[in-house]
C-alpha cells in the first residue's frame, strides 16, 4: 500500500502522506519515511485536524538516527533508542513552537504536541517489529 501511495516506492524521503477516515468519522494523516537500504518503514499517525508542520523532518530525522543504530536482527530497541526518539521530538517541537504564530487558542498546541509524541513513539517501535 505504502509503494502505491509513495509512486512505486523508489523514494526515501518523508514527504509521503495519506489522509483517512477512520469508521468512527475521525480524520488522520499518515506520513511515513522509508529506508530502502535497511527495508523499514517509519511511520506517524495524528489527527487531520491538528497541524503539526514538524512530522517530515521528525520521520527524516528519526529514520537517520535509527539507521546509524540499526543492527540486523535485533528486534528491541527500547532502552537504546527512546531517549533519542525523545530527544529528537523535543528539539523539533521547541524550535516549532519559536516558529509558530502566537495563537489564542488556550494551548491546544499542548495536546497536539501530546497527540504526536504518542503516534510518533508507536511508529518508531512498529519500525521495530516490521523489520
Amino acid at each position: 500500500l505504502l509503494e502505491e501511495r509513495a509512486g512505486g516506492g523508489s523514494g526515501g524521503g518523508s514527504d509521503e502522506a495519506y489522509d483517512v477516515v477512520a469508521p468512527n468519522g475521525r480524520g488522520y494523516r499518515v506520513r511515513w519515511a522509508l529506508d530502502n537500504t535497511r527495508g523499514l518503514v517509519l511511520a506517524a499517525t495524528h489527527e487531520r485536524s491538528i497541524a503539526l508542520p514538524y512530522v517530515p523532518a521528525l520521520l527524516e530525522r528519526v529514520r537517520d538516527a535509527f539507521g546509524r543504530a540499526h543492527e540486523p536482527g535485533k528486534l528491541d530497541y527500547a532502552d537504546a533508542f527512546d531517549a533519542k526518539f525523545d530527544a529528537i521530538r523535543a528539539d523539533l517541537e521547541d524550535a516549532s513552537e519559536l516558529t509558530a504564530p502566537p495563537s489564542g487558542d488556550g494551548g491546544a498546541g499542548g495536546g497536539a504536541t501530546a497527540a504526536q509524541a504518542g503516534a510518533a513513539e508507536g511508529a518508531g517501535s512498529s519500525a521495530e517489529r516490521d523489520r
